[in-house]
């Protein structure tokens, strides 16, 4: 399968077990990356938690919510 234009990845990793750490959830960052390259911003949901990671030109860049972030809620809705 061939996702060329993806840039937005959401993932629920809730039922995962053991749950993912910041660490871990870098790795899986990283590994997919590798088969879709195109993508520049990837979600994990962990419970009522939102991890989200942006690429900041080869760096991955970290951030975590509880609740409804204005500054990135819209994203999605601008691809």
């Amino acid at each position: 399968m061939n996702m060329h234009n993806l840039r937005i990845m959401e993932l629920d990793l809730t039922k995962w077990d053991p749950q993912p750490t910041g660490a871990l959830q870098k790795i899986l960052t990283t590994e997919l990356r590798i088969f879709c390259p195109s993508v520049e911003f990837i979600a994990f949901w962990v419970g009522g938690t939102r991890f989200f990671w942006t690429l900041d030109g080869d760096n991955w860049t970290y951030h975590y919510e509880t609740g409804q972030n204005i500054r990135f809620e819209p994203i999605w809705k601008n691809v």
